[in-house]
């Protein structure tokens, strides 16, 4: 692989960990290109898609986009508006408000799109589960897309194209994109049946695609196949974007130069999530779709400000969950199940993530009001969340999602029990949950992470879930040199025979011994180029030495 590609040793041990045995998958990887897109009319029914909307467009009938209020909803409305507005058609997007409405089309938001005279609805990031909305539309005459990508359940809604890469049965190479990038490909595939000119279409495409980037890192979306290719793309259209609103967001944000993944992941997608989460998500929606450089700029403003607020109440509920989940592993739970009154519930998809970050476990966080909870769930590496609540489906009002991250709606009384159920569920289900290994890349030697090797694994990028950065082993290592305390940890060299790297580690990793003593330490490490142009080392773990 090394010479067939002309790269390192370091970073060839790392594609073959990585699954890639032949060198030509392994160039491909590396150089990700817009023609590795797949067909969008392999997805699904996709030509009954376009013929249904061309033909409301042409009859001058309504359109409703129905999305969700996060960001990968409201990335999707946006991508459908603007491809709707430039065919010509009347298009209306509706954005449930989380708090009053709730998630996906319900009994109210079927009678608003029935109110608005809508011929067509085109759902994204949602309605793969609303059978009932399904039904009600279909008695009401209006013809239903759904644009999802979330896991089906047993039945499938009646509508007139369902466009989900997970569908039973479907034949696209890529079963990952999130309801952005569903939505991109139907927006690709109706600018190919359109009479818009290639160039105004192709304009289109492109600053869609950094959308699908921004989408697809906030939701979590693995950053493989076809992902790794609307993301590669989709980050340089962010910094190029002529976007209003993405021009604002990123002002607002302070992102500058190149876009990375970690830019979106903790900069642009909490902002844009913001207005969701305590409420009405609207005022993401508008500046997503923003013309104007002075609207954009008052936007971006309140998205800011509504953010600040939202880590006020995210502190505050984060801090009382921490406390309840340390009691639940004093009890030997092999889940966390936390439930309270005032827990906000649009942070509570936020503090799940972390309390199973810090645990280890499968997480549910559920905000009680009145005879109900809402909860977000969150789970590790081997807890499929659907499966574990099909063991509890009769303690459940509603649930679904994904592997890694789902929601659901549960009686009050129910809670005690589905605490046990789930808990049970995972002990069954799962294993190793609670001490994952160290899922290392390669066995190195400090002498090889020269900064040309270490800049070169900047290839592997953009890094995020699916694709994290390399995390690489060295054996027979010392700690040499004096130990200092640095914000956030312990910063020292480390020496392996004649090579000697600058390194560090934060809170909650511990220096086996001091300066001096023998080589015998393993180090697990992720390397970077500091900017004095040096190599730096940051130490996750000291594998042999774990008790």
């Amino acid at each position: 692989m090394s010479d067939a590609l002309r790269i390192s040793r370091p970073l060839a041990q790392v594609l073959a960990s990585r699954g890639f045995s032949e060198p030509e998958p392994a160039r491909a990887f590396l150089q990700p290109a817009l023609n590795d897109l797949h067909d969008p009319f392999l997805l699904g029914p996709m030509e009954e898609a376009v013929d249904c909307i061309t033909n409301a467009i042409r009859r001058k009938k309504r359109i409703v986009v129905f999305g969700d209020f996060d960001a990968d909803g409201l990335c999707s409305s946006s991508i459908m508006a603007r491809i709707l507005k430039a065919l010509g058609a009347d298009v209306e997007v509706m954005i449930p408000n989380r708090l009053r409405d709730g998630y996906s089309l319900t009994d109210a938001a079927v009678a608003r799109i029935i109110d608005s005279g809508a011929a067509v609805t085109i759902t994204v990031d949602n309605g793969i589960s609303a059978n009932k909305a399904a039904e009600s539309l279909e008695a009401a005459g209006i013809e239903l897309i759904i644009a999802d990508h979330h896991e089906p359940g047993s039945v499938i809604p009646p509508a007139r194209a369902i466009l989900n890469p997970k569908m039973p049965g479907s034949r696209y190479p890529y079963g990952e994109l999130c309801a952005t990038g569903v939505a991109f490909k139907l927006a690709w595939a109706l600018t190919q049946r359109s009479p818009i000119s290639g160039e105004k279409a192709q304009t289109i495409l492109l600053e869609s695609l950094g959308v699908v980037a921004l989408a697809t890192i906030a939701d979590v979306a693995p950053l493989t196949g076809e992902n790794r290719v609307l993301v590669t793309f989709g980050l340089r259209a962010l910094r190029a974007s002529r976007s209003p609103g993405i021009r604002a967001l990123l002002r607002s944000a302070r992102v500058q130069g190149p876009i990375v993944a970690r830019d979106v992941a903790f900069r642009l997608a909490p902002m844009l999530n913001a207005p969701g989460r305590l409420g009405d998500a609207r005022s993401s929606l508008d500046l997503l779709l923003s013309e104007s450089d002075d609207e954009a700029t008052q936007l971006a403003r309140e998205l800011s400000r509504i953010n600040r607020k939202r880590r006020v109440i995210q502190k505050t509920v984060l801090d009382s969950a921490l406390k309840r989940m340390r009691e639940e592993l004093d009890r030997g739970r092999q889940a966390i199940v936390l439930a309270e009154e005032d827990w906000h519930p649009g942070v509570t998809g936020i503090v799940a993530g972390h309390i199973a970050r810090e645990s280890n476990l499968p997480t549910v966080v559920i905000t009680l009001e009145g005879s109900r909870g809402r909860a977000s769930a969150r789970s590790v590496p081997g807890a499929h969340l659907p499966e574990l609540f099909d063991a509890c489906r009769d303690l459940l009002i509603s649930y679904g999602g994904h592997a890694r991250a789902a929601g659901l709606v549960i009686e009050r009384k129910n809670v005690e029990a589905f605490r046990d159920r789930f808990c049970e569920a995972v002990s069954q289900k799962c294993s190793g949950t609670s001490d994952a290994p160290l899922d290392v890349d390669a066995e190195v030697e400090l002498g090889e992470m020269k900064p040309a090797s270490v800049r070169e694994m900047e290839r592997l990028a953009p890094f995020g879930e699916g694709n994290p950065p390399p995390l690489l082993i060295a054996h027979r290592c010392r700690v040499a040199g004096a130990v200092r305390k640095r914000r956030g940890g312990l910063s020292f060299f480390l020496r392996q025979g004649d090579v000697a790297l600058s390194a560090r580690v934060g809170k909650g990793v511990d220096l086996p011994d001091g300066p001096g003593g023998p080589e015998r330490l393993t180090v697990a490490f992720r390397p970077s180029v500091a900017g004095s142009g040096e190599v730096d080392l940051e130490v996750l773990d000291f594998p042999e030495t774990r008790s």
